[in-house]
Parts: structure tokens; C-alpha cells; sequence
């Protein structure tokens, strides 16, 4: 069980010194499709709290969230 949300704005420093913090959607669509692409089942559920409070959701506000969960796919939300 990973919790996507945990670290939605911030970098470990460790991640931070390695130059590892970038990424977003494009950096969890590549983890889900590992996952699913992986001998064991996987289930991608999304609770939420996507984009909220940044600037994409402030400008383009519902329809910036739906197309990229779209491009995510999870199996609920």
C-alpha cells in the first residue's frame, strides 16, 4: 500500500541531493503501469485531493484534474 498524497509537495532530502524531485503525473503514471504491468494484481484508487490549491486546479479547475486522472486510469475513485 502506497499513499500517494503523503508527499504531494515536498522532496526528501536524500531525493533532493540525488536530483530526483521531479516528476508528478507523468512520475506516477510510470508506477502504475509498472505495477500493472508486474506478475502480482495490482489496484490504483484515488481518494482525491488532486491538484487542489495549485495553481493548474486555480486556473483550470475541475477539467485540468479529469484529464489527467483519465490518463492515469484508476480502477476507483
Amino acid at each position: 500500500f502506497d499513499q500517494t498524497s503523503a508527499l504531494s509537495t515536498k522532496c526528501l532530502p536524500k531525493d533532493e541531493e540525488a536530483g530526483k524531485c521531479y516528476g508528478g503525473f507523468a512520475r506516477l503514471a510510470t508506477l502504475i503501469r509498472r505495477a500493472r504491468a508486474g506478475s502480482v494484481p495490482a489496484l490504483f484508487l484515488n481518494a482525491g485531493d488532486t491538484y487542489q490549491g495549485t495553481t493548474w486546479f486555480t486556473i483550470y479547475k475541475w477539467e485540468i484534474v479529469a484529464k489527467f486522472l483519465n490518463l492515469l486510469k484508476p480502477d476507483a475513485i
